[in-house]
């Protein structure tokens, strides 16, 4: 009894209506852009990640969160990922993502590759999917680490807080130059929170 326990336990949340319900709002809205999720024949190429998961919030209760992950899209060294969340306050939902919009100046602005003088964020966007993200389910963290190119000497990365129901930027940095070593500034951290 006490293995079967265990193996429960270690099981991913089994399918029900809420599965169901996030399938089809994922089919619905992004069948058509997550080309990866799915095969010639219309069904999952695997099936989407489940994690039942409690929540802290700024009111100081927990919140009863599920999430899902999906696949989305494939480059030669990065897949983009798409998740959706569902929660009584908020119902379902896809998690979207505060991203920086950079404004980089370099020594010879025609050519990307030159040295880069600056960096700075110029503005915010908030994306749908994240690129090669990876998910704690323990410490609710979503990292994600996106390569400007396959040397990965030019890349991105950010960190981000599940609170509230919503995926919270906590940190950001960046290594603009393509050199050929990783030397990335840290463009925003949201000092532990």
């Amino acid at each position: 009894m006490k293995r079967l326990a265990l193996l429960l336990l270690a099981t991913p949340a089994l399918a029900d209506a809420q599965d169901d319900a996030a399938i089809a709002f994922f089919k619905a809205g992004y069948k058509d852009a997550c080309y990866v999720a799915f095969d010639e024949a219309g069904l999952f190429t695997a099936q989407p990640e489940r994690w039942d998961l409690q929540v802290p919030t700024s009111y100081g209760e927990k919140e009863p969160v599920t999430l899902w992950h999906f696949p989305c899209g494939q480059g030669a060294y990065n897949s983009q990922e798409l998740y959706v969340l569902n929660s009584d306050l908020d119902g379902m939902r896809v998690a979207t993502f505060a991203a920086p919009d950079l404004n980089i100046v370099t020594t010879d602005p025609n050519d990307p590759d030159s040295k880069v003088v600056s960096v700075a964020i110029a503005g915010w966007t908030a994306d749908v999917t994240l690129v090669n993200p990876t998910f704690d389910p323990k410490t609710l963290t979503m990292k994600s680490h996106a390569s400007w190119r396959g040397l990965d000497d030019a890349f991105d990365e950010a960190t981000y807080q599940l609170i509230d129901g919503h995926f919270r930027l906590v940190h950001y940095e960046a290594d603009p130059d393509y050199d050929g070593t990783q030397k990335p500034q840290v463009l925003y951290d949201a000092g532990g929170n």
